[in-house]
């Protein structure tokens, strides 16, 4: 027989899972997309420089975005952005297998150690994508401050980390719902009914002992229903045998 149907998972567990699942599509988003700063020159309004990039591609050119050329951002990339890219995609990897993780938990019984996967998984995707962001922002003013670039942070950079933040508050959301449910799997229905069986003998044998010590005061109330002739021959009042019926 397989596990009975033990405890389920509470909605805060459920809730939290799917502001992983979302928090993991924002961070995808993000990471991906080629909007993480957009800059222009100073005093070119008219025909203004662009320079818009994000971890994985560069692009600048004058005038509209049609006039813009875009390379990738993977060879020849300084330290930092590299050091950037790579906690990025190790935080992805990380998220990815602690929400796969948790979707296949949520469909078996609970148990604590689901909770310290997710938890810990989590949390430390989530500190490897604030390392990346704290990297990054102080590297892209120090850049903003060479080229003379207006540079703002755009959507991409937003999502990623939005997606950060949310992946954190989710991982906080299961180590609350796990801290007030620390589930533990239910036993088979064989070992539920094996370990019944002492209780029911325990009260079998105390009937057994009452019956018994029943069955004691009985043959033990000598005098009241003797085993024995209530005219013992050793008082000679009735002895068969002895000549007085001959």
């Amino acid at each position: 027989m397989g596990l009975d149907s033990g405890p389920k998972h509470t909605s805060l567990y459920i809730g939290s899972l799917i502001v992983l699942v979302v928090s993991l599509l924002m961070f995808i988003a993000g990471l991906s997309a080629p909007y993480w700063t957009y800059g222009s020159l100073d005093g070119a309004a008219d025909h203004p420089y662009v320079l818009y990039q994000g971890l994985w591609l560069v692009c600048h050119g004058y005038g509209n975005d049609t006039d813009t050329e875009c390379s990738t951002a993977v060879d020849g990339s300084a330290v930092w952005f590299q050091a950037v890219q790579g906690l990025q995609l190790t935080a992805l990897i990380l998220w990815t297998f602690t929400t796969g993780y948790g979707g296949v938990a949520n469909c078996l019984d609970p148990r604590y150690s689901h909770a310290i996967v997710l938890v810990v998984g989590t949390s430390l995707s989530g500190l490897l994508s604030f390392i990346a962001l704290m990297i990054y922002i102080p590297n892209t003013v120090q850049f903003t401050e060479t080229v003379v670039l207006d540079l703002d942070y755009q959507w991409g950079f937003a999502l990623d980390l939005v997606g950060t933040l949310l992946g954190v508050f989710a991982a906080i959301g299961i180590a609350i719902s796990y801290r007030k449910n620390p589930f533990t799997p239910r036993l088979p229905r064989e070992t539920e009914m094996e370990t019944s069986y002492p209780s029911s003998e325990r009260v079998y044998s105390s009937n057994e002992a009452v019956y018994s010590s029943a069955d004691r005061g009985y043959t033990s109330s000598e005098g009241v229903y003797p085993s024995e002739p209530e005219y013992p021959s050793s008082e000679g009042v009735y002895t068969p045998g002895e000549g007085a019926y001959p």
